[in-house]
């Protein structure tokens, strides 16, 4: 009997309460405000629905209603991602994440908190934040892509991507549901600073003079002493190494404008990934110069018994510990 009479009165108010609704939506509110007017509508439908019981007309009118808010949502999303596409926005000189994404990552930090003090089922809330995160996550990122391959070099494209894609992972961070997303995110900045090394570890060994002597170390033939290769006799290879040294023991602390610091690499904003950039940089420059330290003392290259003062050799254990002490 109560149910019947509650449902009188309910059902009376389904269709004032869907045309304030669609009023409300008149202009489009912000996509926060959105958001959470869908939450608030599922929320309701739910709590109405033990009331009413599953056949009552106000927690489905609800549900519309949150169908709606939702779709309004997407759409005003899509929107804004058409806008900062067409803006033709560029990269700046720092590789900082673009506004478009400092704007959006706002947003999805309020929506988060929203998704967070939900009373939806744990399934539920996974679905949605899936759909969520990816129209807000996916055209971002295609976003920043697009802006560095319009209009940045490689290593930087790598910076600037390694940036905006921990700024992507922020926001989801404190959200113990979201994690999943936040470890495919970390994973892929790290697969950007990854790339950023290896092409940085390149620059360096050519600034420091390494590169050819490497290449010519790595491949020459087996049965061929290193000393007879063309390039690699010992005055020649005295001057490549005795270079690097200076640059290694000239003390001073290394900057963006010193021949062995990582290009660039002060402007990679996350200090964990930044750090282990140029720890990366400093193993890989140690390794080379013991790859050249070790030939020069091995028997078999013919360099001779002097060889190591004419050329000046440093302990590898010392080179290795200054460098990783200035990175």
């Amino acid at each position: 009997m109560t149910h019947n009479v509650l449902n009188v009165i309910f059902d009376a108010l389904c269709r004032p309460f869907r045309v304030r609704f669609e009023q409300a939506l008149e202009p489009l509110p912000p996509v926060v405000v959105l958001y959470r007017l869908a939450s608030l509508l599922d929320f309701y439908a739910t709590v109405m629905r033990t009331q009413l019981g599953e056949d009552a007309a106000f927690p489905d009118m609800l549900l519309e209603c949150n169908t709606v808010a939702m779709y309004a949502f997407f759409s005003s999303w899509k929107s804004k991602m058409d806008e900062f596409k067409a803006s033709g926005t560029r990269p700046t000189d720092e590789l900082s994440p673009p506004v478009a994404v400092a704007q959006s990552m706002m947003r999805l930090g309020e929506i988060m908190s929203t998704l967070d003090t939900s009373l939806m089922e744990d399934d539920a809330r996974d679905s949605q934040i899936h759909a969520v995160v990816e129209v807000i996550l996916t055209p971002l990122l295609q976003l920043c892509q697009a802006m560095a391959a319009r209009a940045l070099p490689p290593l930087e494209q790598r910076i600037f991507l390694a940036n905006c894609v921990d700024a992507l992972r922020a926001p989801l961070t404190p959200y113990a549901f979201a994690a999943p997303r936040v470890e495919q995110l970390v994973q892929l900045a790290d697969a950007h600073v990854d790339a950023y090394t290896e092409l940085a570890i390149a620059a360096v060994l050519r600034r420091c003079g390494l590169v050819e002597r490497l290449r010519r170390l790595r491949e020459r033939e087996s049965d061929v002493p290193l000393s007879c290769v063309p390039g690699m006799d010992l005055e020649s290879l005295s001057i490549s190494m005795k270079n690097f040294y200076s640059m290694v023991f000239g003390g001073g602390m290394l900057t963006d404008v010193d021949p062995l610091s990582p290009p660039k690499a002060a402007l990679i904003q996350n200090l964990r990934m930044r750090n282990h950039a140029r720890a990366a940089v400093a193993d890989a420059v140690a390794a080379a110069h013991d790859e050249l330290y070790y030939a020069v003392l091995d028997p078999r290259n013919e360099y001779g018994a002097d060889a190591p003062a004419a050329v000046g050799l440093r302990s590898p254990d010392k080179v290795a510990l200054i460098l990783k002490g200035r990175l």
